[in-house]
Parts: structure tokens; C-alpha cells; sequence
């Protein structure tokens, strides 16, 4: 990189992307609209299609894709909360409840491994 070349820090990149997650104005932050949307839809598939009796390489793929998706919507809740500017208001806001109940099972998940460790 030479010296007329701008870096973008990392904090710049983060809040310009928390722009175009509420932005549906530009081409950009329509697409990144489009892509969570998208996402939505994809581990809505997923949610049905794991009803059915699958071989075991299909569900684990499922699983990954899955977990890849909702390590995204992770990423974005905790972005939009970061950057909101009444964190109160946006965590209490309907959205903001919804995106955290899908998530929060996620979240719990590491939880679940100690479940039934004792520690001696």
C-alpha cells in the first residue's frame, strides 16, 4: 500500500456498514437488505426441510449453512445495537425482540455443553 492510498479502520468499515444495514436508499444498502432477506428465506428452507428423514451428510451440511446464517444475524443484531443511537429504544423495539429471540437459542448454545458437567 503506498502513501496516497487510504486505509479504511476498522471502525470506519463497521459504522458505514451499520449505514447500509437501515439504508434502503442506495444500490449498496438495497442490497444488503436484500442479501438478510435472502438469508431469512434460506434458513426458513433449511427449518422445513430438516422436518423430513435426511441422510446424515444433508443434515450436517444444513447445519453448517444454518449456523453460518445465524452467525451473520448475530453479527447483525450486535452491529445495529452498537451503533443505534437510543440503544434503550432500539433494544425494546419490536425488530430488535424478534431478531433476539431468533438468535438467543444460538447464543445459548455453548451453554448447553456444560449443561451436565459437574465441577469437583
Amino acid at each position: 500500500m503506498n502513501a496516497t492510498t487510504p486505509r479504511l479502520q476498522p471502525a470506519l468499515l463497521l459504522q458505514k456498514l451499520a449505514f447500509y444495514l437501515d439504508d434502503t436508499e442506495t444500490p449498496v444498502g438495497r442490497a444488503v437488505n436484500w442479501i438478510i432477506t435472502g438469508l431469512v428465506l434460506l434458513s426458513s428452507v433449511i427449518f422445513v426441510i430438516q422436518t423430513y428423514n435426511l441422510p446424515l451428510s444433508i443434515r450436517l451440511t444444513l447445519d453448517v449453512i444454518n449456523t453460518g446464517i445465524l452467525i451473520i444475524f448475530a453479527l447483525e443484531y450486535l452491529l445495529r445495537f452498537l451503533y443505534a443511537e437510543k440503544k434503550l429504544k432500539y433494544f425494546f423495539s419490536f425488530y430488535s425482540l424478534l431478531d433476539l429471540f431468533v438468535i438467543l437459542p444460538f447464543l445459548s448454545a455453548p451453554c448447553q455443553l456444560f449443561k451436565n458437567t459437574t465441577l469437583v
